[in-house]
């Protein structure tokens, strides 16, 4: 299910994944989550989570350091309406 079912309450489900990891990270992490009482899933969702919060966030400051110009919203705008001129409705 996508993240919008957690939105309205829903049942999610977790997807299953593989990665490859350098063996000396492996290992620190297992020890984190031996220290921290958690599960190997729970170590790496944690950070996951972190770093794509992180990387989230340094797009919302990259606009705030650059904001967007009149000439930016003027082409967003006109792309916007010439994708819903073309839809068939």
């Amino acid at each position: 299910m996508s993240d919008s079912a957690a939105r309205w309450g829903l049942p999610t489900a977790d997807v299953r994944t593989t990665v490859s990891v350098p063996d000396e990270l492996f290992h620190r992490a297992e020890q984190l989550a031996r220290l921290l009482g958690k599960t190997r899933s729970e170590v790496y969702s944690e950070a996951l989570a972190d770093y794509v919060a992180r990387g989230g966030k340094a797009i919302v400051d990259a606009y705030r350091r650059v904001p967007q110009d009149d000439d930016d919203l003027a082409w967003s705008d006109a792309a916007s309406a010439a994708m819903i001129a073309e839809e068939p409705w």
